[in-house]
């Protein structure tokens, strides 16, 4: 059978990969670079004084990783990847303000594709939102892995003493 229809098969893979979301993901991610051009380029400009101040600018364990959005079109990828609303104007305008920040959750295994997006405030060091595809809740050991990181991104002050 693979030696009549050889080139057939070659031909279908090529045109349908073992994973067809990864490619999607990929081909959607540069479409939306493209798309929000100038978009990225103020998001560029304004999120790296705010990384730079962070007292972390990575973050992961054995199974787990947090990818720091770089381009406003991350933002819109993850959302549509993910089917969730984390890539509208309102929360670009807060992550590139530092007061709500976007912050992805991937496997280790798997960095570039969507798994667990989370909206963290900065003012009061805690998870907004963590959701997963369509708004699906976190599991426990993603959840405690967000937590950490958020403990390790915002650390409690020391008071002074009198």
């Amino acid at each position: 059978l693979e030696e009549a229809y050889g080139d057939a098969l070659v031909k279908l893979a090529a045109k349908y990969p073992d994973d067809i979301c990864e490619a999607h993901n990929l081909i959607l991610g540069e479409f939306n670079k493209l798309q929000f051009k100038e978009d990225n380029e103020a998001f560029v400009k304004a999120v790296e004084p705010i990384y730079k101040r962070l007292p972390i600018n990575s973050f992961e364990d054995k199974h787990f990783c947090i990818v720091f959005p770089q381009l406003r079109s991350d933002l819109v990828t993850e959302g549509r990847s993910l089917s969730h609303c984390v890539g509208t104007s309102n929360y670009y305008a807060n992550h590139m303000k530092g007061t709500r920040m976007i912050f992805f959750v991937r496997k280790v295994s798997k960095r570039n594709k969507p798994f667990f997006t989370m909206e963290v405030d900065m003012k009061e060091h805690r998870i907004m939102q963590l959701y997963g595809y369509g708004n699906r809740t976190a599991p426990r050991d993603v959840r405690q892995f967000a937590e950490l990181f958020v403990k390790a991104l915002c650390p409690k002050k020391k008071k002074k003493k009198r």
